[in-house]
């Protein structure tokens, strides 16, 4: 799957990735991947799903990488992108999500 999430610029939380556990015994875990060159950039709350950024980037000085993985191209500059794993504790089954997120520019900021 792969979802678009738009956030404006120097801001630090981005979204809250949500999950259904068909199963009502165990846990769920949240985990980034190294799928995309941008994952160093973000982090999440293993226990909440809450992605934000390590530094929230600025809209005129854009520092994501582009490239090709999996047949997903992206461009670069205020694009970035990064694959969320949903891990179900203990059975380890997992799903995962491709988010790019793209940052917007805040007049005046």
């Amino acid at each position: 799957d792969e979802k678009f999430v738009y956030v404006p610029e120097n801001q630090v939380t981005i979204t809250t990735i949500n999950a259904n556990n068909p199963n009502a015994s165990g846990t769920l875990y949240w985990s980034l991947t190294d799928q995309y060159p941008d994952y160093a950039k973000f982090q999440i709350d293993s226990a909440t799903g809450v992605l934000s950024w390590i530094s929230p980037p600025d809209y005129e000085t854009p520092l994501a990488i582009s490239g090709l993985v999996d047949y997903v191209i992206w461009r670069g500059g205020n694009e970035y992108w990064v694959m969320v794993r949903c891990t179900h504790l203990p059975s380890g089954l997992y799903d995962e999500i491709s988010l790019c997120v793209v940052v917007t520019d805040v007049p005046g900021a």
